[in-house]
């Protein structure tokens, strides 16, 4: 199966098993494959973040860390206390042995979140809720677990952004008052196949 297969595939799934076995025959070429198809919203989103996020030493766990390519845009943006979560331990042990994060910690499906999610200044999702991901009640679990001040930031490629129920889940948290629009830039997600993303950074009220 080549990268073709992998990224047409992920969009027709519809279980988190589903997607989660896919990552797991995905991990050894996945960076390899994104790259080649000029994957360009992990340095947005930490430009992004760089550009409301002066202290380069904030705490920022990486959640769907992967094979760590999101930290590595993270790190050369400047910042320099990362650790890295993900469900699936194919990637993830992918992750544990480049010289990006302080600490690696597997979740589950059932439960993704680590238990010292409050700890930390920042959270980034970077491609990892929409359409053949992560469902849209990650974002809310997120934000329903980070500390106030917090900064979250994460994508939402073009795929995900015609289902009106992510872009209603975090219209609805700004509207409630649970977490206030920092930023929102849209641009290149996978350059070759001219596709594009939305970079949203939330703070928590």
């Amino acid at each position: 199966m080549d990268e073709v297969d992998f990224l047409s595939k992920v969009y027709e799934l519809e279980t988190d098993r589903d997607i989660f076995d896919l990552y797991t025959k995905w991990a050894e070429s996945y960076e390899q494959d994104m790259i080649k198809n000029g994957y360009r919203t992990p340095e947005r989103c930490a430009s992004d973040l760089a550009n409301v996020a002066t202290d380069r030493n904030l705490s920022i766990l990486d959640m769907g860390c992967g094979t760590g390519y999101s930290g590595q845009a993270l790190q050369k943006a400047g910042f320099t206390n990362i650790d890295g979560t993900d469900i699936n331990p194919a990637m993830l042990e992918m992750a544990r042995f480049r010289n990006i994060y302080n600490n690696v910690y597997l979740g589950t499906i059932e439960k993704p979140l680590p238990e010292n999610i409050s700890s930390y200044s920042v959270i980034s999702a970077i491609g990892v809720i929409g359409s053949g991901a992560a469902p849209v009640e990650l974002l809310k679990e997120i934000l329903g677990a980070i500390s106030p001040g917090t900064l979250f930031v994460f994508s939402l490629n073009e795929h995900t952004l015609k289902d009106p129920a992510f872009a209603g889940a975090i219209e609805e948290s700004i509207d409630k008052g649970v977490c206030d629009l920092v930023s929102r830039s849209t641009g290149p997600h996978l350059e070759k196949l001219n596709t594009t993303s939305a970079v949203f950074v939330l703070k928590k009220i």
